[in-house]
């Protein structure tokens, strides 16, 4: 069979991959899959969905609805570009290929294992960005991933797929993911998948919150109970989210009729008011209720909503408003006064001036008190901040022990002594080797006053390459490690020197409890006397002990960085370089990568281009020695964005004109840092 021939066979009929709706019984190609409409419905703010052109029979997936979505940050959905989407194929088209799909996957179809499904699903996907202007190839392979992952019990594969369909047809991925995440099996094969089932299912709650899914995300809550059996951190906030829930959509229902009624009068002043609150103290949309408290009847309202639509800047007219909004929260109900008082304190927080002492002493009360009302929301906060982080560490180190070698089997020990001289190859055998002292790639006499002669080495490990204990001195030459996305070389608990004119490359290579450090009596002057250039590498607790401008040249491009610590990035006592220049120096380089439950020093920050980071916190305190202005863009998760943005305003000091500025990006980046455990 030709490559065209299989990649038409991997389109077209993989529609049938959608089948089997709730029931797992039977080949995935066997039924149609139409999954059906919300059994609640989509909830009474949601605008009519406009009808779609007429396909026969009905649309395989639910139209999309033209409610608003939410842009991605984290989980929530992004709305897909609309000129750049087509409708659903005619099941005519797609059903002409389920016989020659059901040859093609015989094999893959006959293995129903998790595992299986998962890379079934990821082969689908894959294929599906290939398909190219063929509509019904690319729509059928996108139901069929969706299919497979569902009886993969990959929740976070489910929504992969919807968002990636939804970008390219007419189909509403909110839909799609909810449908799915009700029927599917949530108890994964391992606790640590079931739990990132649970996070997926979080997120994707987050999203129906926040577009006033109010019945819908009931019961995605209630499903998501059961799977977070055994998980204290994950079931706490499972509940205080479905207390979250019960009392929006007991708001939510004493306004329905207002909601009604903006359908046929949208410029209806009571019911503007009274939906405007409920987006604002309940749902937290507070531009869009804000936009209808300016139209509604409440005056006290009305006014401050006009004057916060107008942008203001000066503290007078920020303190002014901040003042407004909690004086209507003592009118409001307890439930609802934290919410209000949050967002008075964001007002304040804007302000900068000489003000009075008393002045200043009731701007810092009210701000201390809305964060000391926001506590339990603050701790619900960071018990999910934690389990997300809790849930990738344990990704990695299953990934770590992938190519670990059999635990407590013997290691071949790699010969020290003499330093190493010419082209050397460590290639790997059985279960690794192990280092009790040190071996030295080269020598360079000068740093080691002459005691032997100078020799060069370039040592270059193969793919599979497994090294345990012991310290690797890189005098002269260079370490060239060279391994493979699926055989990875692995470096445990080895201790990794560079001297000057020696330097370290290394490509995917696991670094477990590894330490790197600039070695010698010597340094060049005006470059760093020791070079890490690493890409697409995984480093799980390991660290750079020192970590100086001078010393240690870094170009860090595609990397996982889990339980590392960086120092600071200190300069030479008494110098005052450019911190600017520092920064954006060629060997100070960290881009595309991803750091996980990570401590890195305040000058490390100025470091990053397109990274993300989790659960990570900032030490130190450094200072910003330039005329330039550094900006700083970070990926953070929607949730750790003010505690990370927060943590780095107070670290820093001044010299000189320039300033470092820190934002979050509008989302996560998509980074292409190895490996892809998550």
């Amino acid at each position: 069979m030709t490559g065209a021939a299989v990649v038409r066979l991997l389109a077209v009929t993989i529609y049938a991959a959608m089948a089997a709706g709730t029931a797992n019984a039977g080949n995935i190609f066997d039924d149609d899959w139409v999954p059906g409409k919300l059994a609640e419905g989509r909830s009474a703010t949601a605008p009519a969905t406009p009808p779609l052109p007429p396909v026969v029979p009905p649309p395989l997936i639910p139209p999309v609805s033209e409610k608003p979505h939410i842009a991605d940050g984290g989980g929530l959905i992004a709305k897909p570009a609309g000129n750049a989407r087509r409708a659903v194929p005619a099941k005519e088209d797609l059903d002409r290929s389920r016989a020659l799909l059901k040859e093609a996957f015989a094999e893959q179809l006959a293995d129903r294992a998790l595992p299986a499904r998962h890379k079934l699903a990821e082969t689908l996907l894959n294929e599906a960005g290939k398909a190219g202007e063929n509509q019904s190839d690319q729509f059928a392979l996108f139901g069929g991933a969706i299919n497979a992952a569902k009886e993969s019990a990959s929740l976070r594969l489910v929504i992969a797929v919807a968002d990636a369909m939804a970008k390219k047809y007419t189909v509403d991925p909110q839909q799609v993911k909810l449908g799915i995440a009700l029927s599917m099996p949530l108890k994964a094969d391992s606790p640590l998948n079931t739990a990132d089932n649970v996070l997926a299912g979080l997120e994707l709650l987050d999203t129906l919150i926040a577009t006033d899914e109010m019945a819908a995300a009931a019961r995605l809550c209630a499903s998501l109970r059961p799977a977070a059996v055994g998980d204290a951190g994950l079931i706490v906030i499972l509940q205080k989210r479905q207390q979250e829930i019960d009392l929006m959509r007991t708001a939510h229902d004493r306004i329905a009729s207002h909601i009604e009624k903006l359908k046929t009068a949208p410029d209806d002043t009571p019911a503007n008011s009274a939906v405007g609150a409920y987006q604002c103290y309940h749902i937290g949309n507070w531009p869009r209720g804000l936009t209808m408290l300016a139209k509604g009847s409440d005056v006290e309202l009305k006014k401050l909503a006009i004057e916060e639509l107008a942008a203001p800047t000066s503290a007078d007219s920020l303190i002014k408003l901040g003042d407004g909004w909690w004086n209507v929260a003592a009118k409001q109900a307890l439930t609802v006064q934290p919410k209000i008082h949050q967002h008075a304190a964001g007002l304040y927080a804007q302000c900068s001036g000489n003000f009075s002492p008393l002045l200043r002493i009731k701007i810092e009360k009210r701000i201390a008190e809305a964060a000391a009302n926001n506590a339990a929301n603050s701790a619900v906060a960071n018990g999910l901040r934690e389990a997300i982080a809790r849930q990738k560490m344990g990704k990695l180190v299953a990934f770590v022990e992938r190519f670990s070698g059999k635990p407590g089997a013997p290691r071949t020990p790699l010969a020290e002594g003499e330093p190493l001289e010419g082209d050397v190859h460590w290639a790997p055998v059985a279960n690794g080797y192990s280092l009790a002292k040190e071996v030295s790639i080269g020598h360079n006499a000068g740093n080691h006053g002459n005691k032997i002669r100078d020799r060069s080495s370039k040592v270059i490990g193969e793919p599979g390459f497994h090294l345990e204990g012991g310290s690797v001195l890189i005098s002269k030459g260079t370490l060239d490690l060279r391994g493979e996305p699926e055989n990875p070389i692995v470096f445990k608990n080895v201790h990794i020197g560079c001297e000057l004119t020696g330097d370290v490359k290394a490509s995917y290579v696991i670094f477990d409890h590894c330490t790197f450090t600039a070695e010698g009596p010597y340094r060049w002057t005006g470059a760093p006397s020791a070079k890490f250039e690493y890409t697409n590498c995984l480093l799980i607790q390991s660290s750079f002990p020192h970590f100086s401008w001078d010393d240690d040249g870094i170009k860090l491009n595609h990397c996982t960085f889990a339980a590392c610590k960086f120092p600071e990035r200190e300069g030479k006592p008494g110098k005052t370089d450019d911190s600017y220049k520092k920064a954006r120096y060629e060997w100070s380089r960290i881009a595309d990568c991803e750091f996980l439950d990570c401590e890195l020093s305040a000058s490390v920050f100025w470091l990053p281009q397109k990274c993300n980071f989790f659960n990570c916190k900032a030490i130190e305190i450094a200072n910003y020695s330039s005329l330039t202005a550094l900006a700083i863009e970070l990926g953070l998760p929607v949730d750790d964005r003010d505690r990370m943005l927060n943590d780095l305003k107070g670290r820093f000091t001044f010299a000189g004109e320039g300033r470092v500025v820190f934002t979050a990006a509008g989302g996560l980046y998509q980074t292409e840092a190895y490996p892809k455990p998550w």
